[in-house]
């Protein structure tokens, strides 16, 4: 059944960024579980200008960032093939998990930019 299908393939994912968010804090514990941090100077404090850390950390982030996107892509497939929308019961459950996917993946945007920057500034 296509609909079990759509279910079934969107738990999958939800799983998957679940299993990607507790690896991240696990392997990151100065992020917060809702990504805070008090300010981008912990980062540097933390690393000291070790851009080896820097870049494993960007990766982590692209890691975790690439997990919230293949959620929210399913989310999106999924209301194109049952027609439903957001006005209905199922619409609701399919779109509810996008609010967390929004505001973890703002602030993973920010981080990574940072992170970004901080690389391509290389050795001062």
């Amino acid at each position: 059944n296509g609909v079990q299908q759509n279910y079934s393939l969107l738990s999958y994912r939800y799983c998957n960024l679940i299993i990607a968010k507790l690896k991240f804090h696990e392997r990151n514990p100065i992020f917060t579980g809702n990504l805070t941090m008090n300010e981008y100077k912990d980062i540097r404090r933390l690393f000291n200008d070790n851009f080896n850390s820097y870049f494993q950390l960007c990766i982590e982030l692209f890691h975790y960032m690439e997990a919230i996107l293949n959620l929210v892509q399913v989310i999106f497939k999924s209301l194109d093939q049952s027609r439903s929308n957001s006005m209905t019961a199922a619409g609701q459950c399919r779109l509810n998990p996008l609010i967390v996917c929004i505001q973890d993946s703002s602030l993973l945007y920010d981080y990574i930019v940072k992170v970004l920057f901080k690389l391509h500034e290389g050795k001062e």
